[in-house]
Protein backbone atom coordinates (compact mmCIF):
# COMPACT_ATOMS: atom_id res chain seq x y z
CA UNK A 1 0.00 0.00 0.00
CA UNK A 2 1.08 3.34 -1.06
CA UNK A 3 -0.03 6.84 1.50
CA UNK A 4 0.43 9.99 0.27
CA UNK A 5 0.70 13.09 2.23
CA UNK A 6 -0.03 15.95 0.33
CA UNK A 7 -0.08 19.62 1.90
CA UNK A 8 -2.55 22.06 0.40
CA UNK A 9 -0.98 25.70 0.76
CA UNK A 10 -0.52 28.98 0.54
CA UNK A 11 3.10 29.52 1.51
CA UNK A 12 4.02 26.26 3.50
CA UNK A 13 6.74 23.86 3.93
CA UNK A 14 8.06 21.33 6.54
CA UNK A 15 11.14 23.18 7.81
CA UNK A 16 12.08 20.82 10.66
CA UNK A 17 14.92 18.69 9.28
CA UNK A 18 13.58 15.90 11.48
CA UNK A 19 9.72 15.96 10.20
CA UNK A 20 11.03 16.58 6.72
CA UNK A 21 13.35 13.40 6.85
CA UNK A 22 10.25 11.49 8.47
CA UNK A 23 7.93 12.46 5.72
CA UNK A 24 10.04 11.83 2.98
CA UNK A 25 10.74 8.13 4.14
CA UNK A 26 7.42 7.21 4.70
CA UNK A 27 5.44 9.07 2.45
CA UNK A 28 4.90 10.30 -1.38
CA UNK A 29 4.69 13.92 -0.35
CA UNK A 30 3.53 16.59 -2.93
CA UNK A 31 2.99 20.28 -2.19
CA UNK A 32 0.03 22.51 -3.79
CA UNK A 33 -0.83 26.20 -4.14
CA UNK A 34 -4.40 26.10 -3.27
CA UNK A 35 -5.04 29.39 -5.32
CA UNK A 36 -3.53 28.30 -8.59
CA UNK A 37 -3.97 25.10 -11.28
CA UNK A 38 -3.96 21.68 -9.75
CA UNK A 39 -4.05 22.95 -6.13
CA UNK A 40 -7.81 25.01 -6.84
CA UNK A 41 -9.10 21.62 -8.22
CA UNK A 42 -7.80 19.72 -4.79
CA UNK A 43 -9.37 21.92 -2.78
CA UNK A 44 -12.90 21.34 -3.83
CA UNK A 45 -12.17 17.59 -4.59
CA UNK A 46 -11.36 17.81 -1.14
CA UNK A 47 -13.75 20.34 0.73
CA UNK A 48 -10.86 21.68 1.75
CA UNK A 49 -11.03 25.88 3.74
CA UNK A 50 -8.22 26.79 5.13
CA UNK A 51 -4.26 26.78 5.02
CA UNK A 52 -2.24 25.10 5.36
CA UNK A 53 -4.06 21.62 4.75
CA UNK A 54 -2.75 18.26 5.22
CA UNK A 55 -4.29 14.90 3.58
CA UNK A 56 -3.22 11.54 4.04
CA UNK A 57 -4.71 9.76 1.20
CA UNK A 58 -3.96 5.77 0.37
CA UNK A 59 -3.26 4.41 -3.15
CA UNK A 60 -7.08 4.44 -4.06
CA UNK A 61 -7.79 7.61 -3.14
CA UNK A 62 -9.38 7.45 0.20
CA UNK A 63 -8.81 9.91 2.33
CA UNK A 64 -7.39 8.47 5.39
CA UNK A 65 -6.76 11.87 7.30
CA UNK A 66 -7.80 15.47 7.25
CA UNK A 67 -5.98 18.14 9.02
CA UNK A 68 -5.94 22.55 8.55
CA UNK A 69 -4.64 24.91 10.30
CA UNK A 70 -0.76 25.14 11.53
CA UNK A 71 1.00 22.29 13.01
CA UNK A 72 4.34 22.51 14.77
CA UNK A 73 6.75 19.89 14.29
CA UNK A 74 6.10 17.58 17.30
CA UNK A 75 2.02 17.39 16.21
CA UNK A 76 3.11 16.97 12.38
CA UNK A 77 5.34 13.76 13.58
CA UNK A 78 2.68 12.57 15.22
CA UNK A 79 0.41 12.32 13.08
CA UNK A 80 2.80 11.00 10.54
CA UNK A 81 3.40 8.55 12.55
CA UNK A 82 0.45 7.31 13.56
CA UNK A 83 -0.84 7.63 9.51
CA UNK A 84 2.30 5.80 8.22
CA UNK A 85 2.41 2.31 7.14
CA UNK A 86 5.24 0.88 9.82
CA UNK A 87 2.16 1.15 11.94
Amino acid sequence: MVLTAIAIIAVYAFSNAEVGKFYNQNFINVAFDGEKGYGIMLMQKYNLRSYPSLLFIDENGKVIKKTAGYHNSSQLLSLADKYSLKN
